[in-house]
């Protein structure tokens, strides 16, 4: 369709990404790859059924965040880094909730679409500007939503939940659990 948008798709069975020139990428089961629209992609999937959430940036949009964008394509992204897996977590949360009710997440779609942007930028450049800008916005607000979703897998334990507990579940200091609920 012309666009040269970026399209990053995270598979849970894993694939093996081929670009125009025949170079395979290979991604790991629960791993990512970056593309973009403007250029042939195939992708080969190893298992019959795999599920895949895909989320299309604005190449434009991202530019702001990252130079030389195109140094990432056809790269897979790695999900051991944590704000990798923060907008893979948020990216599938915002998916349940458009799902389950599209006209109340109406109103969010340009806070949403600023969080995924500032997650996308901040997991394939971590650099300290990046990571700053995402703190603020999409970064924070992920971290929060993935603080209580913790906690309401705990809710119904028989011990109390602690911040510490909270914390060293996600990778977190105790004190940025308290920073994020003030």
């Amino acid at each position: 369709d012309g666009t040269s948008d970026i399209f990053i798709s995270f598979a849970e069975a894993g694939m093996v990404v081929s670009d125009g020139n025949r170079d395979e990428t290979i991604i790991e089961p629960g791993g990512a790859v970056i593309t973009s629209l403007d250029r042939p992609v195939s992708f080969f999937m190893p298992e019959r059924r795999n599920r895949l959430l895909s989320l299309q940036i604005s190449r434009q949009a991202l530019a702001p965040y990252i130079s030389g964008i195109d140094d990432y394509l056809t790269a897979s992204i790695d999900l051991r880094q944590h704000t990798a897996q923060v907008l893979l977590a948020y990216a599938s949360s915002v998916v349940d909730t458009v799902v389950a009710d599209p006209a109340g997440a109406a109103p969010l779609r340009e806070t949403i679409a600023r969080h995924l942007l500032e997650l996308t930028a901040a997991s394939l450049k971590d650099t300290r500007d990046v990571l700053e800008t995402a703190s603020k916005g999409g970064l924070r607000v992920a971290r929060l939503a993935a603080v209580k979703a913790e906690i309401m897998k705990r809710i119904h334990l028989p011990r109390p939940i602690s911040a510490d507990d909270i914390a060293g579940q996600l990778d977190l200091t105790p004190r940025y659990v308290h920073m994020l609920f003030e």
